[in-house]
Protein backbone atom coordinates (compact mmCIF):
# COMPACT_ATOMS: atom_id res chain seq x y z
CA UNK A 1 0.00 0.00 0.00
CA UNK A 2 1.20 3.68 -0.99
CA UNK A 3 0.92 6.04 2.31
CA UNK A 4 1.58 9.92 1.78
CA UNK A 5 2.28 12.49 4.15
CA UNK A 6 2.75 15.53 3.60
CA UNK A 7 5.78 17.90 3.95
CA UNK A 8 6.97 19.39 7.25
CA UNK A 9 4.78 16.68 9.50
CA UNK A 10 8.23 16.74 11.96
CA UNK A 11 9.52 13.89 14.26
CA UNK A 12 5.91 12.60 14.73
CA UNK A 13 5.44 12.35 10.98
CA UNK A 14 9.15 10.60 10.60
CA UNK A 15 8.22 8.33 13.25
CA UNK A 16 4.83 7.04 11.64
CA UNK A 17 7.00 7.21 8.21
CA UNK A 18 9.71 4.94 9.93
CA UNK A 19 6.80 2.51 11.05
CA UNK A 20 5.15 2.23 7.90
CA UNK A 21 8.43 1.42 6.17
CA UNK A 22 9.38 -1.50 8.99
CA UNK A 23 5.91 -2.66 7.83
CA UNK A 24 6.45 -3.09 4.50
CA UNK A 25 4.84 -0.39 2.68
CA UNK A 26 5.91 2.31 0.48
CA UNK A 27 6.25 5.15 2.21
CA UNK A 28 6.55 8.95 -0.13
CA UNK A 29 6.44 12.42 1.49
CA UNK A 30 5.36 15.25 -0.43
CA UNK A 31 7.27 18.35 -0.11
CA UNK A 32 6.00 22.05 -1.14
CA UNK A 33 8.63 24.82 -1.50
CA UNK A 34 7.22 28.08 0.20
CA UNK A 35 9.84 29.93 -1.65
CA UNK A 36 7.28 32.41 -3.93
CA UNK A 37 4.80 32.79 -0.60
CA UNK A 38 7.40 33.76 1.60
CA UNK A 39 10.28 35.56 -0.12
CA UNK A 40 12.57 35.92 3.05
CA UNK A 41 13.35 32.16 3.57
CA UNK A 42 16.91 31.19 3.74
CA UNK A 43 16.23 28.67 0.91
CA UNK A 44 15.19 31.99 -1.10
CA UNK A 45 17.94 33.62 -0.42
CA UNK A 46 20.68 30.94 -0.85
CA UNK A 47 19.17 30.38 -4.42
CA UNK A 48 19.71 34.42 -5.23
CA UNK A 49 22.92 34.52 -3.46
CA UNK A 50 24.28 31.88 -6.11
CA UNK A 51 22.74 33.71 -9.00
CA UNK A 52 25.01 36.86 -7.95
CA UNK A 53 27.96 35.02 -7.59
CA UNK A 54 27.28 33.34 -11.18
CA UNK A 55 26.62 36.87 -12.30
CA UNK A 56 29.70 37.79 -11.17
CA UNK A 57 31.61 34.90 -12.18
Amino acid sequence: MNIVFPGGTGLLGAAVAKHWTEAGHQVMVVVRHRTKKRPGTLRSRGVREVGKNQALA
